[in-house]
């Protein structure tokens, strides 16, 4: 099965995934793209991994016109990678043992913004759109975001072109509350605005469009050329768009949806009328171990998650956080046991097949601390005790963002945190300056004069002594 040349060295290669002439299977994946009916904003690998997986579930179990659009903001590669292979690609779901290829065959268009301007607002005024769904990042989620500023716009355009034609925009991201967090953010932007219909549209923001907040989860580490190659040897075409993720995979939906939805609950969703207690368990006993894991390793020089969790101190350290700092502060939600729950998340965190680095997961710590780690402060300083677990975690955070790999983790606070590391004589006085004069952490927190005496501590033992001791020392007090 003959495939395009090679500009450069003459090799004949595996033909693309999409090309004619590939097996059946795929042909027919290819065949039943359903027409658009979800715009999804952030083209990633989490989303090819996640929500258009359950995508293709539901319509495979129901049907109906749930097709994506996928936009991109900037990054070229996935939408002409999806353009060649017809807007196939394929999730393998790995583990040391396992390597199952899906070809997934649900986005029905893709672009990339800064190519074509106004296509997010043209597609979201379209009323074939009845969904749209959003990894953006925590970080995007501002009024003067350009994501925010593009979803307004495009809603004003559908108030005003498609009749108000009712629809639902999904946050994906790890915000608590994330769609009341996306809710407020587009109607403060519409309450700022000079628009004459501003009024019309706010009302009409408040009784047809949904705003559901969700819980996702599922390990997607970056795309490696070794898993490309990989299927190029066991599927025999080449993908450019391919992702891995781990076996497992959670989506919690509140179900508002005025305009319909696909039967995601078919393809294994759990849709609720309220998501915060999965929300409130998934930031607490997923995330946070998982930062701290990562802050931890990239101190030691480890470079993969599994690495790190395979350190009896390290996953010892990420066990007590979740078992003694963050299950105590949690109301779960029916069914879920936090003890069992966290052996399943540990496990998770072994996946040698993953190849999550520490980097990856450890990136813009400071947009995602403050959501993983604030409420359970919050409960701890209303009980009068420290949660040294929890203290570890944040001088882990302060010191890396610091540390030689620092400057590669793409954190907004990083060049403010760099200044007072600069300006302070000890480790120590960088921690108190940044608890008090950061914007890291809520005032209140960061006055807690207990809280940051612990972080204070463990910043000295980390600095000086380094990983192991101060793990040591966040146990012994």
């Amino acid at each position: 099965m003959a495939g395009p040349v090679d500009r450069l060295t003459g090799h004949v290669g595996p033909p693309p995934l999409g090309a004619a002439g590939l097996p059946a299977r795929v042909r027919r994946v290819v065949d039943r793209v359903p027409p658009p009916g979800i715009l999804h904003v952030g083209l990633g690998g989490f989303h090819r991994a996640h929500q258009a997986v359950y995508t293709a579930g539901a319509v495979a179990a129901e049907g109906g016109d749930w097709g994506i659009v996928g936009a991109a903001h900037r990054s070229r590669d996935v939408v002409d990678a999806l353009r060649r292979q017809a807007g196939l690609y394929t999730v393998v779901t790995v583990t040391g043992e396992r390597f199952e290829p899906e070809v997934i065959g649900v986005h029905a268009a893709t672009h990339v913004e800064v190519d074509e301007p106004g296509a997010t607002e043209t597609w979201l005024a379209d009323p074939a759109i009845k969904v749209v769904t959003l990894t953006v990042t925590e970080s995007a989620y501002a009024t003067d975001s350009a994501v925010v500023q593009r979803l307004a716009r495009g809603l004003r355009r559908r108030h005003r072109s498609a009749d108000g034609a009712p629809l639902s925009l999904v946050s994906c991201d790890n915000l608590p509350g994330n769609g009341r967090v996306l809710r407020r953010l587009v109607t403060e932007v519409v309450e700022r605005s000079d628009w004459a219909e501003r009024a019309r549209l706010l009302s009409w923001l408040e009784s047809d469009v949904g705003f559901p907040s969700s819980m996702v989860d599922r390990v997607v580490p970056a795309p490696t050329p070794a898993l490309r190659q990989r299927i190029v040897e066991r599927c025999g075409y080449d993908d450019a768009a391919a992702v891995a993720g781990e076996p497992y995979s959670a989506w919690v939906v509140e179900d508002d949806f005025p305009a319909g939805r696909p039967a995601w609950e078919r393809a294994g969703a759990v849709l609720t009328g309220d998501a915060t207690p999965y929300e409130q368990v998934k930031l607490r006993l997923v995330n946070a171990p998982h930062s701290l894991i990562a802050w931890l390793g990239l101190l030691d020089g480890v470079g993969t998650i599994a690495e790190a969790v395979a350190r009896e101190d390290i996953e010892g350290a990420a066990r007590r956080l979740m078992k003694d700092d963050m299950a105590p502060t949690l109301t779960p939600p029916p069914g879920l046991d936090p003890a069992a729950f966290t052996e399943v998340v540990l496990a998770r965190f072994a996946n040698t097949a993953l190849g999550h680095t520490t980097a990856q997961v450890g990136s813009l710590g400071s947009v995602k601390l403050a959501a993983r780690l604030t409420p359970a402060l919050g409960v701890w300083r209303s009980r009068g005790a420290v949660p040294r677990s929890a203290a570890l975690l944040t001088a882990a955070y302060l010191l890396a963002t610091v540390s030689p790999a620092g400057e590669a983790l793409g954190d907004p606070l990083g060049p403010e945190l760099r200044r007072l590391w600069a300006d302070s004589p000890t480790p120590e006085r960088y921690a108190r300056a940044a608890l008090g004069e950061s914007a890291l952490l809520p005032q209140e927190i960061g006055a807690w004069g207990e809280f940051a005496a612990a972080v204070t501590e463990l910043m000295g033992a980390l600095h000086q002594h380094g990983v192991p001791a101060a793990i040591r020392a966040a146990v012994g007090a």
